[in-house]
């Protein structure tokens, strides 16, 4: 079985309802798990694809993401949920603030400053290329703090590329570095990923890089995933990968970044840890005692029995944590009658254990009639990097929920309770923008 992520595209005649909200109680498994799945298009009044979620230390959960209007504009939002899923009437416009930069508006990150101020960050298009990354500021009441950038927003393109806002960080002096996948236009080769600084007012920070700018160099691969931490020293570090989907050859690694974008060469080897050997690099998460994990795909996987993931961690200098699994290193396996599966989230809880959220399909029906349904995994490992064989079945957990899931993002709560949220129909056409509530007890 070849673990893949590939891009379906099917033309529907028929649509089916996939419900809405509903309870659900896993039993006979140890701790005992209860869901609660949430329809948030009929609070929203929109089908919101969302991006990034941030769990408050109340117990609310604040979400960005977008929607299309009526000329197939993409507008900005962000909401703010209560801790019983229900909107805040307090935030924003009724619980919900909209936005839009340009034409085309699309967040793909969510940050709150210590005030509580609200940064969103992503990708606009003003119809047409270029393409520039982009901030939006809101005050933690969700309104926009026109005080910021031009109005509330502010934009920014590298010069001669497009710029997709992909990633973003903040650091104690209030600046934000956003990370971004920079591509020529109308071309996606060669592919570069950048940084770049603003002040907490929204202008250019120049003291970064060059003219508040870092460029990578050239890969010869296509559309590098990217996502960047900032250590408690204000240090930077960027996981990457990319793929040359030519060769199959392709390049997993850390690289760290003083705060004024020049590299860190105390980081790593001379700068950079390369874990292509062990991991095709998907997601980063610093832990609260400044322990860097990342997820991905088992670069050692070549047969069914194989596991398909591996964890790894590293200190806050890139040394390898040999105590961490087994020496350094631990594992996801998942059933093998599932063809697909991807690591879309990690998240960490308030005792150090931490979460992994998984996107995942089950082996195509052969006949090809039958297409195949997407779904939901979680993962939980105890902070010493063994995964919790006692949570769901020896480690993961499957929500066994109606409808065709793709979820997004995830986010944590102190006492374990998990959410997830994303958009779910009927063979890849979506139909609502979900909310699953996950209570581990």
């Amino acid at each position: 079985m070849k673990k893949v992520v590939v891009a379906y595209i099917f033309v529907v005649l028929v649509l089916f309802g996939c419900g809405g909200s509903g309870d659900s109680v896993v039993t006979g498994v140890n701790p005992t798990i209860t869901t609660t799945l949430v329809d948030l298009s009929a609070m929203l009044n929109e089908l919101v694809m969302i991006r990034d979620m941030v769990a408050l230390p109340d117990g609310s959960i604040l979400a960005t993401g977008f929607y299309q209007n009526s000329i197939n504009e993409e507008i900005g939002t962000v909401f703010k949920l209560r801790p019983d899923a229900t909107l805040d009437a307090n935030f924003g416009d009724e619980g919900k603030k909209s936005f839009q930069v340009e034409s085309m508006t699309t967040p793909m990150n969510l940050a709150v400053a210590s005030d509580g101020s609200i940064f969103v960050s992503g990708t606009t298009v003003p119809g047409s290329s270029p393409q520039k990354a982009f901030i939006v500021k809101l005050t933690a009441t969700g309104q926009i703090d026109t005080t910021f950038g031009a109005g509330g927003s502010t934009s920014h393109q590298f010069s001669g590329y497009d710029t997709l806002g992909f990633a973003m960080g903040m650091l104690s002096n209030g600046k934000i570095i956003v990370g971004c996948r920079l591509r020529n236009p109308g071309s996606y080769d060669p592919t570069r990923y950048g940084l770049v600084s603003f002040n907490s007012d929204g202008s250019l920070d120049t003291t970064f890089g060059v003219s508040s700018e870092y460029i990578s160099e050239a890969f010869d691969w296509f559309n590098p995933y990217h996502n960047i931490i900032i250590q408690d020293d204000d240090a930077i570090v960027a996981g990457i990968y990319a793929e040359d989907f030519g060769s199959s050859l392709f390049i997993s690694k850390l690289e760290g970044y003083n705060e004024d974008g020049t590299v860190n060469t105390s980081f790593g080897n001379n700068g950079y840890v390369d874990i292509s050997d062990k991991q095709t690099f998907l997601e980063i998460l610093q832990k609260q005692n400044g322990n860097i994990i990342t997820v991905g795909w088992n670069a050692g996987y070549t047969v069914s029995t194989d596991p398909e993931l591996t964890v790894l961690a590293y200190d806050s200098s890139g040394n390898s944590l040999s105590s961490f699994g087994t020496l350094g290193q631990s594992y996801i396996n998942v059933d093998d009658n599932i063809e697909i599966v991807e690591p879309f989230d990690i998240a960490e809880s308030a005792n150090g254990t931490f979460f992994v959220a998984l996107y995942s399909e089950e082996v195509p029906d052969p006949s090809g009639f039958l297409f195949p349904q997407g779904g939901l995994q979680l993962a939980q490992f105890d902070s010493d990097g063994l995964i919790n064989a006692s949570f769901g079945n020896s480690g993961v957990w499957v929500y066994d929920g109606p409808g065709y899931f793709s979820p997004s993002t995830m986010a944590v709560l102190p006492d374990n309770t998990v959410y997830i949220g994303g958009t779910r129909g009927d063979v890849h056409v979506y139909e609502e923008t979900f909310l699953l509530k996950v209570t581990v007890n």
